[in-house]
């Protein structure tokens, strides 16, 4: 498993228990980012769920091939650009939309368009924004 993954999910867990109110032993969790009720399939409940779309979007990247044309740090093909730095050149929403369709964005792209779910998706670009 590429070092890149574990740090980001590492700093990711960090700054959410940063952010994150402390709750008391025996305290029901309370609002947005509570884990209450949350059934993720693959994921524990208590597990933070940003880590964990980032985690899952580290899946969707290599399962999606995407590292035969782009590299992350040391890994990965040179056809398509580099995306170890993509998070500070592109927001979340700009690469949705390149990666959904990338000719609609820009006519010369050699990528193909991605047929991917909206939560696989959404999970990738997750991923690729902390690539900063």
């Amino acid at each position: 498993m590429p070092i890149a993954r574990w740090f980001l999910i590492f700093v990711i867990a960090i700054f959410s228990s940063c952010v994150r109110p402390a709750v008391n032993p025996g305290q029901t969790p309370q609002g947005p980012g509570s884990t209450q009720g949350n059934n993720n399939a693959g994921g524990s409940a208590n597990e933070n769920p940003a880590a964990l779309e980032v985690s899952r979007g580290n899946d969707v990247y290599i399962s999606s091939g995407c590292s035969t044309c782009h590299k992350i740090g040391d890994e990965g093909g040179s056809v398509g650009p580099d995306l170890t730095r993509v998070g500070a050149r592109m927001t979340m929403e700009e690469m949705s939309a390149f990666i959904r369709d990338p000719k609609s964005v820009r006519p010369d792209s050699k990528m193909p368009a991605q047929t991917m779910s909206d939560q696989d998706l959404h999970n990738l670009v997750r991923y690729l924004s902390m690539l900063k």
